[in-house]
């Protein structure tokens, strides 16, 4: 049997192999010391956490922003968050105008393998991730 279906062209090592994107799930690899920032931060706040060297190391280079309730408003980037503060002398606005609204997200309860046909599909490299499954489809569809 085997041998049939290998002259027809399947390569039955693939189709048993397991993916171990299939089986590992965003909670186990997300990292949960993030540093999140208020739409309502200032200009001071936002200059300490950039300057802040206790996160010289992992160098954060998407940031969640989220709301007064503290659900994800949307996430600015590392070089977002320096031109918004290089604007600070001149006229700059608020936090808020300078975040993404919608962004792409990922879930703790979802497998490897969708979040990286995702990052394939968007260009994006990094997600903030959120808790459970009820959001999911109101909040991304694929």
């Amino acid at each position: 049997m085997t041998e049939k279906v290998s002259r027809r062209g399947y390569h039955l090592s693939r189709e048993y192999a397991i993916d171990p994107l299939e089986i590992i799930f965003a909670r186990e690899v997300m990292r949960t010391a993030v540093v999140a920032l208020s739409s309502e931060s200032d200009a001071v706040r936002v200059a300490q956490i950039l300057g802040d060297d206790r996160h010289a190391p992992n160098r954060e280079r998407l940031f969640p922003v989220v709301d007064d309730r503290r659900r994800l408003a949307g996430v600015v980037t590392r070089g977002d968050l320096r031109t918004w503060l290089s604007a600070a002398a001149r006229e700059r606005g608020p936090l808020a105008e300078a975040i993404a609204r919608k962004p792409v997200v990922a879930y703790d309860d979802e497998p490897l393998r969708l979040i990286v046909f995702r990052m394939a599909e968007t260009g994006l490299t990094r997600f903030p991730s959120l808790r459970g499954v009820t959001a999911r489809w109101s909040a991304w569809s694929p």
